[in-house]
């Protein structure tokens, strides 16, 4: 109808048609730009989708995201659903970054709430606000896919609920006429509206920079392959420590360890000249731990730990309580038997975006850090472009313990190996993206007042001449 403002996009094109085009192999494809930017000015550079077509092939379905200038997609169908197809291995390997991100598909009455949760609303929000644009979403019909975009739309554009109804009717979305799908985009609009009655946001100042999209886009026309090559960071040599920042802290303090592994980065210049404000740390009791981190002025939490161990489930309330951005993405116990097939390529991704978009001070926690000194290291490594033998080096620092487990240390080793293999086609880890806003100004922490400083010198002198030989090696 008229009041539709959604584009649909053409299975053919009606302009003329050069011949390497390739067809458009997804079902239900839809383009929100005309209603999005009547709402609030701006044509996003976001497309959902249903399923690809039976018959099409991962190879084709690749080369039409790849012609038409996508940049990443996202697959937000399970894999029991017999329309999925795992497009990961085909398109990260045509240099746009894929993301599996499962949504639940859900049947009978009820809102589904157990699974169609905030937490679930905040990662695909935080994945989707860190994925370099133009970008895809795809589920079976499009109506998953059209609920969660707005988890990142609404955010970058610090929309209101009476926004998001505007957009919603004035565009058709079919999510809406799933009630759940509908039931929980509203849960998240009132917590937006909740966080800025109190002046805050639910990300925090996170924002993405020009380079995170191609000027003026359109997704019916050709675009030409970037030719923009990727430029390494340029890291100096020297300001070598030999003391990490690693704390034990006093009986009385909700944590009994905290580690700051950004400053042994710093002395390895891999940082761009900045201290990243992120911390590991192990709760001994989530009574007082938010007021410790609000007194210490982080923003936000992020809980690695899963729900067959002790989590502190009360971290969640009690943080937003304080205005703390909380983030729970389970990680099983690298040490626990079938383990390995949780950490995955596809779960370093979501967990390296949701690093980079959290809010700063950011707060990992894990039972003994390992977990999170794997995380930090893979969204370390994504947004300085470390390669394998960088992040070796840094490994070597005792505070970063990841490689005390075999599994984490070839989850890292993996990951590392896809960004070697970026780098060595002039191209990022995960694309082209700049996500900025999340520091404090001048934020600084010294908890030596108030616990013991672990001079940790055994490996002081290994981790010094083997971050030298990298520099050197990085310089020549």
């Amino acid at each position: 109808s008229a009041r539709h403002q959604a584009t649909k996009l053409p299975q053919t094109s009606s302009r003329p048609v050069m011949a390497q085009e390739p067809a458009n192999p997804f079902m239900n494809t839809n383009h929100p730009c005309g209603s999005a930017k009547k709402i609030h000015g701006h044509e996003p550079q976001t497309v959902f989708s249903g399923h690809i077509k039976p018959g099409v092939k991962s190879e084709d379905a690749v080369a039409y995201l790849k012609y038409h200038g996508y940049r990443s997609i996202v697959n937000i169908q399970e894999p029991w659903e017999k329309e999925y197809v795992d497009l990961a291995d085909v398109s990260n390997a045509a240099g746009i970054t894929c993301v599996n991100l499962p949504c639940p598909k859900v049947d009978g009455e009820g809102m589904h709430e157990d699974k169609f949760t905030i937490n679930l609303a905040h990662i695909t929000g935080l994945v989707l606000l860190g994925l370099p644009r133009p970008s895809m979403i795809m589920c079976r019909s499009a109506k998953r896919a059209s609920a969660i975009w707005f988890f990142s739309h609404a955010v970058k554009h610090d929309l209101t609920s009476a926004q998001v109804m505007m957009l919603t009717a004035d565009a058709g979305l079919p999510f809406v006429g799933d009630a759940p799908l509908l039931y929980w985009v509203a849960r998240f609009m009132m917590q937006a509206d909740e966080q800025r009655s109190r002046n805050r946001r639910i990300f925090g100042d996170i924002k993405v920079t020009a380079a995170s999209e191609l000027p003026a886009w359109s997704p019916t026309k050709h675009v030409e392959a970037e030719t923009e090559k990727y430029k390494s960071h340029p890291f100096a040599l020297g300001r070598m420590r030999s003391t990490p920042d690693r704390y034990e802290m006093p009986g009385n303090c909700p944590f009994a360890t905290v580690v700051f592994p950004g400053r042994v980065a710093q002395s390895f210049g891999y940082t761009g000249g900045k201290i990243p404000q992120t911390a590991f740390g192990t709760l001994r009791t989530v009574e007082g731990a938010v007021d410790w981190l609000a007194t210490h002025k982080f923003r936000a939490v992020l809980n690695l730990l899963p729900s067959d161990e002790e989590h502190f489930e009360a971290l969640e309330s009690s943080a937003q309580e304080a205005g703390l951005q909380h983030l729970h993405i389970p990680l099983t116990c690298a040490d626990k038997a079938g383990a390995e097939e949780v950490y995955t390529l596809n779960q370093a991704r979501i967990v390296a975006l949701c690093v980079l978009g959290l809010p700063r001070p950011l707060m990992i926690v894990s039972k003994q850090m390992h977990r999170a000194s794997a995380a930090w290291v893979i969204a370390h490594a994504t947004r300085y472009d470390l390669s394998s033998s960088e992040v070796e080096a840094l490994s070597l620092a005792p505070e970063v313990n990841y490689r005390e487990s075999p599994t984490l240390e070839k989850w890292v080793a993996s990951y590392m190996a896809e960004a070697d293999k970026a780098q060595a086609q002039q191209r990022k880890v995960l694309g082209k993206i700049d996500i900025i806003g999340q520091e404090l100004e001048d934020w600084s922490i010294d908890l030596a007042a108030n616990g013991d400083r672990k001079n940790l010198l055994l490996g002081a002198a290994a981790v010094a001449t083997a971050g030298a030989a990298v520099l050197l090696a990085r310089r020549s």
